[in-house]
């Protein structure tokens, strides 16, 4: 698990702006509708009531059951305890996860605290059309990439390299957070949880097949200054994203 806290206004907090949690991180990568929750199920209750309590925000994704339908669903909660989702697009295809998961269609962004954090779960990470920042009138889509992910310590070098590519190529902070130990299917996941800047630095790793908690404060001066220097949204190429 990490910890981030972040930068608002100059000031920096002393209690944690954002928690982030693993992909699925009350179940597992399990597809059963046995252990799904409803949208006010008690995680959710959980996840809110802790926001409030602590005053910060915190992102996870749940296996939640909706309208007989399963989705592998990012819940973003607001200190206040008001929540926005984002049900994770891409499928992992080489698990059961497609026949059993509904794929979000929605790419999400969500302002807190003087951020744009963009929402992001495991699969997601390896398709960058998907991820990709824009620049727009002056100003970034995002300045946050948030992925939560139950990614296999077999593929664990590609987890470590998109995270670096996907801040790079953004010009944003990248934030990954995946789970460790092994699951009852005897797969194995070693955690790599990390903090990525603009630059493709690692700011913060958390330490390989242990469970822990990283802090780590990060300031939006130091990405706009980046920014500003090394200005690339000017030229980017435009797109079009269809589904």
């Amino acid at each position: 698990m990490i910890v981030s806290s972040v930068e608002h206004r100059g000031v920096a907090r002393n209690a944690p702006t954002l928690i982030v949690l693993p992909e699925m991180f009350t179940t597992g990568f399990k597809f059963l509708k046995e252990v799904a929750e409803p949208m006010d199920g008690e995680t959710v209750q959980w996840m809110k009531q802790t926001a409030q309590s602590l005053n910060t925000a915190i992102y996870g994704s749940l296996l939640i059951l909706e309208n007989d339908k399963l989705y592998n669903r990012g819940f973003f909660v607001f200190p206040n305890g008001d929540i926005q989702c984002y049900d994770k697009r891409h499928c992992f295809v080489m698990s059961d996860e497609p026949k059993y998961i509904t794929p979000g269609t929605e790419i999400v962004t969500v302002e807190y605290a003087g951020w744009r954090l963009r929402l992001n779960i495991c699969h997601d990470l390896r398709y960058p059309v998907w991820s990709r920042n824009t620049y727009k009138n002056g100003q970034y889509e995002y300045d946050i990439l948030i992925n939560v992910a139950s990614w296999a310590d077999s593929r664990a070098h590609v987890w470590r390299t998109l995270l670096h590519a996907r801040a790079i190529e953004n010009l944003a902070y990248c934030i990954g957070v995946n789970r460790v130990g092994q699951d009852g299917e005897g797969v194995s996941y070693r955690g790599d949880s990390m903090i990525v800047d603009a630059k493709g630095t690692a700011l913060a790793m958390a330490n390989p097949n242990e469970e822990q908690a990283v802090f780590i404060q990060i300031k939006k001066s130091t990405l706009n200054e980046f920014r500003q220097k090394f200005n690339l949204g000017t030229i980017w190429d435009s797109f079009e994203i269809t589904i």
